[in-house]
């Protein structure tokens, strides 16, 4: 029986997506083979990379995506289906194996964004990819709009944040730097960063600033109030996730 789930525009809108998706891991690869990020201690450090090494990273991913998508052609052949139901399979797990592990990244970015228990819920999302797997064999058009679904419930917002994480943390230094740039000056921290510039305005909202005695702390959050990113002199960088 035809599975109405499926047909070759529905095929050409999930190769479409996958490639949005493969354009998103380059832009993985790209961002963790240039900024070297410590995620116990929150630092983070522009390293300027070789063109060439970056090119050849990229290269590689490229090359696993194409082998990925070989290995799809061939498990899709072996399925006991009519050829364009074969097709369509092929179409799900390429977009499956692409798709699962910007989840998987974004499920472990969450820790650092909205927090420990949401993490979990997200790497928990990322199983139900298994039950899609089951029902692509029988229609592998319903198991693409599923994975479509779940996609775009974690994908989306999971990088909004991580770049609002990015820049929060970049912008941490610079406040963290002039708090001791005063201190050399006047012999003491800032009371407060009415003398600080913030060079990304948009993330000056998500800080505040403490100083008692002869100490200030610095705490910010990502996507929500109930984590908390610090630095204090005697602590270094910290971080509390939920």
């Amino acid at each position: 029986m035809k599975s109405p789930w499926m047909s070759p525009n529905l095929n050409g809108v999930v190769l479409f997506v996958s490639i949005l998706l493969l354009g998103v891991l380059v832009g993985v690869v790209f961002f963790s083979t240039t900024w070297i990020v410590d995620w116990q201690t929150g630092q983070i450090e522009k390293q300027n990379l070789p063109a060439g090494m970056i090119a050849v990273l990229i290269g590689l991913l490229l090359l696993i995506v194409l082998l990925l998508y070989v290995f799809s052609m061939r498990i899709g052949l072996m399925l006991p289906t009519k050829k364009k139901e074969a097709g369509g399979f092929v179409c799900y797990l390429f977009f499956g194996l692409v798709a699962v592990p910007v989840e998987l990244f974004c499920a472990r970015l969450a820790y650092h964004t909205l927090g420990e228990v949401t993490s979990d819920l997200y790497f928990m999302a990322v199983w139900l990819n298994l039950i899609f797997l089951v029902v692509a064999i029988r229609s592998p058009g319903f198991a693409s709009i599923l994975t479509f679904l779940l996609a775009g419930l974690i994908l989306p917002y999971q990088l909004y944040l991580g770049d609002r994480l990015r820049r929060l943390q970049t912008e941490a230094g610079r406040i963290v730097a002039y708090a001791y740039e005063v201190r050399l000056k006047e012999q003491q921290f800032p009371p407060d960063l009415s003398g600080y510039k913030y060079e990304d305005e948009t993330v000056e909202k998500f800080f505040s600033y403490n100083k008692s005695e002869d100490t200030f702390q610095l705490t910010w959050y990502v996507g929500t109030k109930s984590t908390s990113h610090w630095y204090n002199p005697k602590q270094g960088w910290c971080y509390y996730p939920d």
